[in-house]
């Protein structure tokens, strides 16, 4: 993929969202209309999202000091000069023109790009003006390094990364293990709303590493992300597709590192409120929702979408608060396949199930184990685990990351960057508590789950 200087920006599509219905339409949809199947807005993927700014960075490579290095992001992911980098971390580059690829060795270990292989939203390598570019994260996650990012002081400090976690709290399950379910929670980019935030830069590693520590131990686990955070009593609104900058290019990052780390990424909401309310603390659906049965169609479908827009294909849709009338549910199994929470046929509101609405089949996980509500609660939630097995319930909880951040702990020996996580902390405890049971969290797979 090719580009010149000039700054390069497609901004997104306008939704076509009412050329296709007439005004008797539109008055049906008011608040209080019912809907059938075939009124519902159809569902459009998002045509090629591509937004380039060129920036300027400070960039600590293993003590060498680059100074402002010009780099480019892509769609919020923060692209570096590959050669310059390349030798910064004390490697080589070289071009095979015959299979397309760059080579890459460092600390001899030798691994091959595809020279700008992107034709969708998620980015690798590109060239700008003749000179390669490649996505931080790939590049540094390939070799084993990761970053530290300094939003205030618009730098990235680049480690070579170490794992010090004693085998023995990294313990992995059978392979006869049962399936299990855990859902991180209100994963949100807010790292920008100083009036108060879980996702800080430094929190973004955080999170990078709670999801580490699970991908070490063998487990999968979902995000429940909002994807356009507001705090309007702030002012502040911060819609990742709109906002190019630093922080949202180290929120892109966690959630790349995430995905690709056993995490399944989908939406929970799309604002998570209304009105005064701040993502995560306000409603958005249910009986009091303000938004009329139309606009309520268009955030489940700019939901998606915004997904789709940084190449992540969302894998459930999460009411706020599970805050849904029977319609509102029904409307959501237009646009997806799993609702993670609970089925609305209360005989079925314990383990995951299935309904059938116009021909479409849409999967409830539910999560009767409920959730952990501090620190205090953890033996709580693990018997409610407990309960939950002798009861013959999926095994199923969510948790907000936020409760662990002060239990991981880093330690750098020159630019090499170990993390901690004590096994008293909330989630080895969980992972502990679930394998002993004869479980692992997984992912959900449909085919398992068919006669249900």
């Amino acid at each position: 993929m090719y580009y010149n200087r000039k700054r390069y920006n497609m901004k997104k599509g306008l939704l076509k969202l009412l050329c296709a219905f007439g005004t008797a339409l539109t008055l049906a949809l008011g608040a209080g209309a019912a809907v059938y199947a075939a009124d519902y807005l159809p569902y459009q993927a998002p045509e090629k999202f591509v937004q380039m700014y060129e920036t300027n960075v400070n960039i600590d490579i293993m003590g060498n000091t680059k100074g402002l290095t010009k780099c480019w992001f892509y769609n919020n992911r923060l692209c570096v000069p590959l050669r310059s980098t390349v030798e910064a971390l004390g490697g080589t580059l070289q071009s095979d023109t015959d299979t397309g690829e760059f080579v890459i060795t460092i600390d001899d270990v030798t691994k091959r790009f595809k020279i700008a292989p992107s034709e969708g939203n998620r980015v690798t390598t590109l060239y700008v003006d003749g000179i390669g570019y490649m996505y931080m994260y790939d590049l540094l996650n390939a070799f084993d390094y990761t970053p530290v990012f300094n939003i205030d002081e618009n730098l990235v400090t680049i480690y070579k990364k170490e794992i010090k976690m004693p085998a023995d709290l990294l313990q992995r399950p059978g392979e006869v293990a049962q399936s299990a379910y855990l859902r991180l929670e209100d994963i949100m980019a807010d790292g920008l709303d100083y009036s108060g935030r879980k996702y800080s830069d430094r929190n973004c590693e955080k999170l990078m590493t709670i999801g580490e520590y699970l991908w070490l131990r063998g487990q999968e686990y979902y995000i429940a992300w909002i994807p356009f955070y507001i705090n309007p009593p702030y002012g502040v609104s911060n819609e990742l597709t709109d906002n190019t900058n630093l922080y949202n290019s180290c929120f892109m990052y966690t959630m790349d590192f995430l995905s690709e780390h056993g995490g399944h990424i989908g939406v929970h909401g799309y604002t998570h409120q209304y009105g005064n309310s701040k993502s995560a603390d306000g409603w958005e659906w249910g009986i009091n929702t303000p938004y009329t049965v139309l606009e309520q169609q268009q955030r489940l479908i700019l939901a998606r979408q915004t997904a789709e827009r940084f190449g992540f294909k969302p894998e459930f849709f999460e009411f706020p608060h599970y805050g849904a009338t029977t319609e509102q549910l029904t409307m959501a199994e237009k646009y997806y396949d799993v609702i993670y929470q609970s089925h609305p046929d209360t005989a079925k509101a314990y383990n995951i199930s299935s309904r059938i609405t116009d021909g479409k089949k849409t999967f409830y996980i539910p999560t009767p184990a409920d959730y952990i509500h501090s620190v205090f609660d953890a033996p709580f939630a693990l018997d409610r685990l407990t309960k939950s097995k002798q009861k013959g319930w999926e095994l199923s909880i969510f948790y907000h990351p936020a409760l662990d951040f002060n239990q991981i702990k880093y330690t750098n020996e020159g630019y090499v960057r170990s993390w901690n996580m004590p096994s008293d902390a909330v989630l080895p405890q969980l992972v502990n508590h679930i394998m002993g049971m004869g479980y692992t969290f997984d992912k959900f797979d449909a085919a398992k789950y068919q006669n249900r």
